[in-house]
């Protein structure tokens, strides 16, 4: 979600940070990985093979992959999944958390319920599409084929 969202979606009452902050301005430049995660579906990160509770200050690292066309057998999960041509870890620091104002809508499944969202300023995510473009053109020339009938947010916008 982006830096209006986000204030939209405090005024309008539909979410109430209730731990840390929201983004400062120099953090909306896009300088920095930070996020705004939501208490209830956001709330452990699996760390030194055990879960852990994360707090505001901490960092979680997310994976941004670039597949390849084709398919290799994963031995660990037992299935064909395609090749991944590059891998790198991208660190966010959580400097809020935040949870649904309305309680009654917990077991909300649809991409576009608050339970389902976590905040990332706009340009920050403008930067990390950017990089992801150049690394797919990098190590998989032909990836716009891969995805002419995606859905998928890295091609499309930010999400």
């Amino acid at each position: 979600m982006n830096d209006k969202d986000i204030t939209y979606d405090i005024v309008e009452g539909m979410i109430r940070i209730n731990e840390g902050r929201t983004f400062t301005d120099e953090e909306m430049n896009g300088k920095e990985n930070v996020i705004l995660i939501n208490d209830y579906n956001f709330d452990l990160i699996y760390e030194n093979e055990e879960f852990k509770k994360i707090k505001v200050g901490d960092t979680v690292p997310f994976d941004l992959v670039i597949l390849g066309n084709s398919y290799v057998y994963n031995e660990k999960k037992g299935i064909e999944e395609r090749e991944i041509l590059y891998s790198e870890k991208i660190d966010f620091k959580v400097v809020g958390k935040f949870e649904n104002a309305d309680n009654a809508s917990k077991k909300c499944h649809d991409y576009d319920c608050v339970q389902q969202r976590a905040y990332v300023p706009n340009e920050t995510v403008k930067r990390l599409i950017n990089h992801y473009i150049l690394l797919q053109e990098q190590y998989n020339p032909d990836w716009k084929d891969a995805y002419k009938n995606s859905d998928s947010p890295m091609v499309y916008g930010s999400y």
